[in-house]
This record gives structure tokens, C-alpha cells and sequence, in this order.
């Protein structure tokens, strides 16, 4: 108790979420919808699904084709590799239009981040002021790893939003958290968001909490209240979290989620199967996962440094709760650049509060300044000049840029700009003008990037122009797909019913022309076909990708006489 008596004395009048909603509170809010809906749903449905989108896509379009949304499926086949949260929210988005789109698939993720600014001022309102908590909130919707993650279908920004859930009912209790009902709202949050993706819905906010309650206030573990109400939340919680597993079960006899979901979380972390990283991965990665703001982070160390962590009450929980996620995701076996971006909301509140706190803080001495000013005006022009070098590439380069991510380097660039503009005018003492420029230039900068330029760029892939123009050569014949990889994208942009026959031998695909009138067969790229000729003296191809990649997609089929013929020849 002693502990929480020296909180309360350093934040004299504890600041709680209940208090008093001020017309600034309103315009903040106000502003950060404006702002944060013109970053994220501009343009959200105009590009193709691509990738891992597809998987997402396809499962929510064929549970509401089918009626079925216990078990996912793509192509009529159970897919068990997520839970079926994040494809009932897709689902959900998809009734008023009465189908999956581009835009309502991506309109959970897209959601979920605009609740999680929301829930971010709220939450360093409790801790600190409006005006921190409106600066960490700018901050995080201009990280450029959470824009990007954000307009696509997945899951990971779901669960932000739910780790934010949960740690708001404990900030909102944290003056009398030995009471212990706000554990329940904190594990239903938790299993409603690990329905989404995985056990990381209890994971993450418990590492946001339960290290802060041991390092603050650890007598709260021994008194019988506080751990009744904890494992009667948890039990709840994991109950809740059990259900569709359950039904699942009733309705299949199989098991196979729950051991995916095993799988997924506890084997991935301790024995990856996957996506095997070197330890220190995240250590150079963290770099990119909090661009542009990281060029903010020598500003932030020495803020830290100066101010020290139990000075703050805020700083601490931020501090320990950005540690304890690095940790987390560091010791994990397997490592992918998306797994970390929860570690921005503990980052974008610390570096919110450093900002604001300087802001309303005497002039600095010009030597402190010095101290991060030229080493970060060198690292900014290096890295400008590098990055003009990419963009305008002599010989030695062009064959280690890829065309896609030309548009993201130009962002880079203009936001290295505006840093190298931004320093002398902080080193000038007029921080409130540089902060402005900064936020002003990230926001302008990734929001033509995003909403714009790399929406146009999709818009001239040939690939849905090629499902469209299947859909048409193919009514009326039988479709197959000849080829090994997922192709949850392709199943999606087809007409075809459920299941399309996929085929991944050679002789399967030749049987299937041969033996099938009117049918017709996708082929993936130039290796694929090659199998197939090696089978088939004649085809004939109906339809081409409009692209110069190699793996482009072909529709072929089998000429009338052909067809004839092959039927007579003895197969080998």
C-alpha cells in the first residue's frame, strides 16, 4: 500500500477516465475521426485483394454463401488455421451489400484502427492531459506500419483494438484495482478478441497489466477478493473463448481447431515451424515498424533519460508496457515484421507525452539540444541520400527494387525532408511550429501514398481484368485449377461455385481436359504449363494475364478435334 500512496503523491488528484468531458475533449475527438477516417477509408475497396487478404475474403464469402459460420472455408474445405471471428465481423460489414467486397472485407481491420485511436486518447487522457493525449493520438495514426496493416483484410489490428479494450477497464479502475471487477470486463474483451486471431487477445493485455499491478501494488495478489474475482474473470473469459470450438465440435467431430489454434500460438512461440527469424529480428525491424516517427526516437531516449521512469505514473505503465511486448514478441520462435506492431500504442504515448511535456516546459539549454541535434541532421541526410539513389537508381541498383515498393520509398524520402526541416527549427527553440510540420507533412504524405497513389498503381494489375474475362469465356463449361500454391484470391474474383476442382499432378489436370466437354483449365505461370505439355501434344490458350511475370495466370482448353482425338489415345 505504501507503493500506491507515492503514486498518488507524485499524480496528486489521480486523473480517471470518468472525468468531466470538455468541449476541447469533443473537438479532439471530433478531429481524430476527421483525421483518422480520411487515412483509412478513402479509397479502402479500390484495390484488388491480394495476398493473405484472399484467404480472409474467400472464407467470408463462402460462409455466406453456404450459411455455415462455425467452420471456415475456402473452396468448399475447411480452413481452421484462425478463429472465426475476424470472418463474422467480415460477414457482418458484407449483409447491407448482401456480399463480400473489397471494402467490406477490409472495413473491420479499417475499424478496428479508428476505435484504437479513440481508445488511445481516452486512455492517456486518464493518465496525463488532453493535449498529450491528443499528440500521442496524431502519432499513432501516422505510423506508417499501422496505415498500411489497416487497409487490408487480416486480423492483427482487431486485436489492438481489443488489447486497448482491455487495458481501458483497468486504467479506468486503477485507483482501486484490489476491487477487482473490472477483471471481468478485461477477460470477456480479451476472448472476444482472441476469437480473431488467437490466444494474443489474453496475451497482450495481460502483459500491459499484470507486470504494472507486480512492480506497483503486489500485495494486491494475496488478498482473496482480488483472486477470486481473477479466476472467476478467467474462467469466464476461457469459456467464452471456447464456444464456437465447441460447436465446431458438435457439428464436425473434429477437434482440429482447437489443436490449430495449439498450433498457432504455443508451438509457433516455443518450437516455430515457420517464418524462423534470427533473435535479434525485431531489434533493426522496430525501426521500421515505428516509421516515421522513428526519426523522433534520439528526441525520445533523451527525454527518457532526463525525466527518468517513476517520475511519471503514465511514463512507467507506457515504459513497462512497451518492454514487456518487445520481450514478448523478441523470445518468440517464429518472427514476422507485422507480429509487433501492438509495441505503437505504448510508444506513441510515451513519445505524445515527451512531446507535449516540452512543449509546456522551460527553453532547453542549446548544448542538450546539441546532444541529438547533429547526429540526427547526418543520419537524416544519409538517409535522404540513399533513398534518392533507390528512386533513381543507376545499373548496380535496379535489380534489387522491386517495382511495388517504389511508392512507399517516396514517402520515406518526403518524410526525411520534413525531419531535416523540422530539427533546426526545434534546435531554434520553436518546437510547437516543428511538430506541426512533422505531423502535417506525415499525414499529407502518407495519405496521397495510401489513398492514392499506391490505390491507382493497383488498379492497372491485370489480374481481376482476368478473372472477369474467365468468368465470361467459362459460363457454361467446367473450370478447373491446375496449380499448388493457395489460391484463396483466385477462388474469390471466380463466378465458379464451390468447390472449383484443383488439381496439383499433371496427369489429373490432362484426365480432367480429355475427359470433361467444355472445360477449361487455369494454368499459374510458364513452369506449370510446361508439366502439361509434356502430357498434352495439343491446347489451345483461351486467355492471358495482361503481365510480363513469369507465373502470370492462362486459361487454356482443349481444341474440338483434339478433344476427339484424346479420348481414343491409351493413357500412359
Amino acid at each position: 500500500m505504501a507503493t500506491n500512496v507515492k503514486i498518488l503523491l507524485k499524480n496528486p488528484g489521480m486523473r480517471t477516465i470518468d472525468r468531466e468531458i470538455t468541449s476541447s475533449t469533443l473537438l479532439h475527438l471530433m478531429i481524430l475521426l476527421i483525421l483518422g477516417a480520411s487515412l483509412l477509408f478513402i479509397n479502402l475497396g479500390s484495390r484488388p485483394l491480394e495476398g493473405s487478404e484472399g484467404r480472409w475474403g474467400e472464407a467470408a464469402k463462402e460462409m455466406l454463401q453456404s450459411g455455415n459460420y462455425i467452420v471456415p472455408q475456402i473452396n468448399a474445405m475447411p480452413y481452421r488455421d484462425k478463429p472465426v471471428g475476424s470472418y463474422w465481423l467480415i460477414v457482418l460489414a458484407s449483409l447491407p451489400g448482401g456480399k463480400v467486397t473489397e471494402w467490406s472485407a477490409r472495413l473491420p481491420t479499417a475499424a478496428a484502427t479508428l476505435l484504437s485511436i479513440f481508445l488511445l486518447y481516452i486512455i492517456a487522457r486518464a493518465f496525463w492531459d488532453e493535449k498529450t493525449a491528443f499528440l500521442s493520438a496524431l502519432i499513432f495514426m501516422t505510423t506508417f506500419s499501422l496505415l498500411r496493416w489497416s487497409r487490408t483484410a487480416n486480423a492483427d489490428t482487431l486485436t489492438i483494438a481489443g488489447m486497448l479494450g482491455s487495458v481501458y477497464f483497468f486504467v479506468k479502475s486503477r485507483a482501486h484495482p484490489e476491487k477487482g471487477t473490472w477483471l471481468y470486463s478485461f477477460f470477456i474483451i480479451a476472448a472476444v478478441t482472441s476469437l480473431m486471431k488467437g490466444l494474443l487477445g489474453f496475451v497482450l493485455p495481460s502483459l500491459a497489466v499484470f507486470p504494472y499491478l507486480l512492480l506497483k501494488n503486489r500485495d494486491i495478489f494475496f488478498k482473496k477478493r482480488f483472486l477470486f474475482h481473477l479466476m472467476a474473470a478467467s474462467i469466464i473469459g476461457g469459456g467464452l473463448f471456447l464456444i464456437p470450438f465447441y460447436l465446431d465440435y458438435h457439428a464436425t467431430h473434429s477437434d482440429m481447431s482447437l489443436y490449430l489454434v495449439f498450433k498457432e500460438n504455443i508451438l509457433r512461440f516455443f518450437k516455430p515451424f515457420d517464418h524462423k527469424k534470427s533473435f535479434f529480428f525485431y531489434f533493426y525491424y522496430i525501426f521500421i515498424t515505428l516509421s516515421p516517427w522513428t526519426l523522433l526516437l534520439p528526441f525520445l531516449i533523451w527525454s527518457l533519460k532526463k525525466h527518468g521512469l517513476k517520475k511519471d505514473e503514465g511514463v512507467f505503465f507506457s515504459a513497462l508496457w512497451f518492454a514487456t511486448l518487445f520481450t514478448f514478441f523478441t523470445l518468440s520462435g517464429s518472427k514476422r515484421g507485422y507480429y509487433i506492431l501492438p509495441v505503437i500504442v505504448p510508444f506513441s504515448a510515451l513519445l505524445g507525452f515527451f512531446i507535449s511535456d516540452t512543449f509546456s516546459s522551460t527553453k532547453h539549454s542549446r548544448a542538450e539540444l546539441r546532444t541529438w541535434f547533429f547526429p540526427g541532421t547526418v543520419c537524416l541526410l544519409s538517409g535522404i541520400t540513399l533513398l534518392f539513389l533507390l528512386l533513381f537508381h543507376p545499373r548496380f541498383f535496379a535489380a534489387y527494387v522491386p517495382h511495388w515498393i517504389t511508392p512507399y520509398l517516396y514517402t520515406l524520402m518526403g518524410c526525411l525532408f520534413l525531419a531535416a526541416v523540422s530539427i533546426p527549427m526545434a534546435y531554434r527553440q520553436r518546437l510547437t511550429r516543428a511538430f506541426i510540420l512533422l505531423f502535417a507533412g506525415f499525414y499529407l504524405l502518407q495519405g496521397i501514398t495510401f489513398d492514392f497513389i499506391i490505390t491507382a498503381d493497383a488498379k492497372r494489375d491485370p489480374f481481376v481484368p482476368f478473372c472477369k474475362k474467365v468468368n465470361i469465356a467459362t459460363k457454361g463449361g467446367k473450370l478447373a485449377v491446375f496449380h499448388s500454391a493457395d489460391q484463396s484470391t483466385l477462388y474469390f474474383y471466380l463466378n465458379e461455385p464451390p468447390p472449383v476442382a484443383c488439381f496439383y499432378l499433371p496427369d489429373l489436370a490432362r484426365d480432367f481436359l480429355l475427359f470433361h466437354r467444355h472445360s477449361y483449365l487455369i494454368v499459374k505461370g510458364e513452369d506449370d504449363l510446361s508439366r502439361l505439355r509434356l502430357l498434352l501434344k495439343h491446347f489451345k490458350i483461351v486467355l492471358k494475364e495482361a503481365s510480363n511475370d513469369p507465373k502470370a495466370f492462362l486459361l487454356i482448353t482443349l481444341p474440338k478435334k483434339a478433344d476427339l482425338q484424346g479420348k481414343k489415345e491409351k493413357r500412359p
